[in-house]
């Protein structure tokens, strides 16, 4: 965040500011399925009807990874994880799917029956989801 220090004379407390990280952070940009990394590498991602989005954070769980997508508005967000639902569950033994249906379950159970949270507790069985506010 490149004005912490404001936000925290704002708030009137110690800023606490760490450069570590867990893994490597790389950049690079995605363009016509090829993602040209910022040390000049490049690589081919396999695309499908499902959108640059999903064919992205699907590669990354293909190669051990993990995947997050941030959209522009909960539809988005739904549809897109909805999207990938179907590969990312190719992914999982039969003891995560039935972990995630004990999951699913428990979030059906806790909270109204609309259609928004059935559609989560459908996509959390595939290991896929999405975040509601508050």
């Amino acid at each position: 965040m490149t004005n912490s220090d404001e936000i925290s004379e704002w708030l009137g407390c110690t800023l606490v500011s760490s450069e570590w990280r867990p893994v490597p952070l790389t950049e690079g940009i995605f363009d016509g399925g090829t993602i040209l990394w910022s040390n000049g590498e490049s690589y081919e991602i396999e695309s499908s009807i499902r959108g640059p989005p999903v064919d992205l954070s699907l590669d990354t769980i293909k190669n051990g990874g993990q995947s997050l997508i941030f959209a522009e508005t909960r539809t988005r967000s739904a549809s897109l994880a909805t999207k990938g639902a179907d590969a990312v569950s190719k992914f999982l033994s039969d003891s995560e799917k039935k972990d995630l249906e004990k999951i699913s379950a428990k979030l059906l159970a806790g909270n109204e029956q609309t259609d928004l949270v059935k559609t989560l507790a459908a996509l959390l069985k595939r290991e896929s989801a999405f975040t509601m506010p508050g």
